[in-house]
C-alpha cells in the first residue's frame, strides 16, 4: 500500500504515543477500518522492535570493546574465553528477541480473537472506573486502562483487564488475572477465561 508522507508520520507518532487524544482516536478509527493501513502499522511496530534488539547488541559489543582496550596483554586462552562469552551473550539476545517476538504475536492474535468474540459493554450507571478503563482500552492508552480496570468493582472489569494486559504484551499479569476469574463463582467470563488460560499456558 502506498501511503502519503503525512500518514506515515502519523503512524510513527501513533507508535511512539507522540500525539494528541484527538489524533489518537482518529488514527485508531482509520486502522480499524483499513486492513492495509493496519499492515503498514504492524510492519512499523516490528521494525521498532528489531531496532531495539539491535541497540542491545550494539551495547554488548561496545562493552566488549572497552574490556579489550583496557586489557593491554590478554593470554590466548583468556582471549578465547572473552570472545566465547561475548558470542554467548549475542546468541542469548538473538534467542530472546525471537522468543519475545513470538510471544507478542501470540498475545496480539489472542487479543484480537477474544476481544472481538466477547464484545465490549459499557454501563455508565454502575461503575465510572470500569467505563473509563474500557474507553482507555479502546484508545490504546493501556496503562491508564490497566489502572482504572484494576480499581473497578465491576466483575466484568477483570476480563477487560486481561485484554489490556494482552495488548500490552504482559503475559504474566494476564495469566494472574485469568486465574482469578476462573476461581470466581458464576463469573460471566469464566468459560472464556479458562479457554484463554489454556492458550497462554501452552
Amino acid at each position: 500500500m502506498n501511503i502519503s508522507d503525512d500518514m506515515y508520520l502519523r503512524l510513527i507518532n501513533h507508535l511512539t504515543n507522540d500525539e494528541t487524544d484527538d489524533e489518537h482516536t482518529e488514527i485508531e478509527t482509520l486502522l480499524a477500518q483499513n486492513q492495509e493501513l493496519q499492515k503498514e502499522f504492524e510492519e512499523l511496530r516490528l521494525l521498532q522492535e528489531a531496532l531495539q534488539r539491535n541497540k542491545i547488541l550494539q551495547q554488548v559489543n561496545k562493552a566488549h570493546n572497552e574490556i579489550v582496550r583496557e586489557t593491554k596483554v590478554i593470554p590466548l586462552r583468556k582471549m578465547q574465553y572473552t570472545w566465547l562469552a561475548a558470542a554467548s551473550v549475542l546468541l542469548l539476545c538473538g534467542v530472546w528477541g525471537v522468543y519475545n517476538y513470538q510471544q507478542n504475536r501470540q498475545m496480539d492474535a489472542l487479543y484480537q480473537t477474544y476481544s472481538i468474540s466477547s464484545g465490549i459493554s459499557i454501563n455508565a450507571v454502575t461503575d465510572s472506573l470500569y467505563n473509563s478503563g474500557i474507553s482507555y482500552l479502546q484508545q490504546n492508552q493501556l496503562q491508564k486502562a490497566i489502572e482504572a480496570l484494576s480499581e473497578s468493582k465491576n466483575p466484568e472489569a477483570q476480563w477487560y483487564l486481561v485484554m489490556a494486559h494482552l495488548k500490552d504484551h504482559d503475559k504474566k499479569n494476564a495469566i494472574i488475572t485469568l486465574k482469578t476469574i476462573t476461581k470466581t463463582p458464576h463469573h460471566l467470563f469464566s468459560d472464556k477465561a479458562g479457554q484463554l488460560l489454556k492458550e497462554l499456558e501452552k
